[in-house]
């Protein structure tokens, strides 16, 4: 069982009401929102710091993006 290739939406057609997955440039698809305030798509990039324990620190941070290089729609979840 394989997930199913899906081709991006131009950045244009991009809707601004909603959460989507957006292409950034990373090799992974992220989850997206328009910030009408600062005129920007937002976005949630998860972070991984190896503590000196030898733990792993996970956390998503912030980050915000002008123009995005394609989108899909969230999938529907059952």
């Amino acid at each position: 069982m394989g997930i199913k290739k899906q081709k991006w939406n131009s950045p244009e057609s991009a809707p601004k009401d909603a959460q989507i997955l957006a292409d950034v440039g990373y090799p992974w698809p992220v989850v997206a929102v328009w910030n009408s305030h600062e005129d920007k798509w937002v976005y949630a990039n998860l972070q991984a710091c190896e503590m000196h324990n030898n733990t792993l620190d996970t956390y998503f941070e912030n980050e915000q993006e002008s123009t995005i290089n394609g989108w899909l729609p969230l999938p529907v979840l059952p």
